[in-house]
């Protein structure tokens, strides 16, 4: 009985484990799991998720996104228009509360990396700051994910 226990605990441990990823912290801010996926649409871009955690008693608010990789990173949402699904650049910095949260997940607010200059490979990381406007910057690395292995909740 003890050895099904074990078994059962060591693979489920090893097939429901989300992907190895990193946090980024700096003063109040952290950075959970960053990650990309390349575009599926043969364009050289890619779409970058995270999940931003204001640990401070202040709102602070994320300015702009910039990576070596990229021609221009912008922030984007998805919305939904007319009955169709589409993206556009978010205009105004989006405000993180006093121990709250900002996800970037797909379908939602995301980073769009555009033009990429290099090949996108899976398992690599692709180093970015995130600029904030009291914590200042925050540089991450994003890890190159395909589709099948994207965690849940980045």
């Amino acid at each position: 009985m003890k050895i099904n226990l074990v078994l059962a605990f060591l693979l489920s441990h090893l097939f429901c484990q989300p992907a190895l990823s990193e946090n980024f912290t700096k003063g109040d801010i952290t950075v959970e799991s960053p990650w990309v996926q390349k575009s599926d649409t043969g364009e050289n871009r890619a779409e970058g998720f995270a999940l931003i955690h204001n640990g401070g008693f202040n709102e602070d608010r994320l300015l702009s996104i910039s990576a070596d990789i990229s021609d221009h990173v912008v922030i984007h949402e998805t919305i939904k228009q007319y009955g169709k699904v589409k993206m556009q650049k978010v205009v105004e910095p989006l405000a993180i509360e006093p121990n709250g949260y900002l996800e970037f997940k797909p379908g939602d607010y995301h980073f769009m990396f555009f033009n990429c200059r290099d090949e996108l490979r899976e398992g690599e990381m692709i180093p970015a700051v995130l600029h904030f406007e009291k914590n200042g910057d925050v540089k991450v690395n994003f890890t190159i994910e395909t589709p099948d292995d994207v965690p849940d909740n980045p």
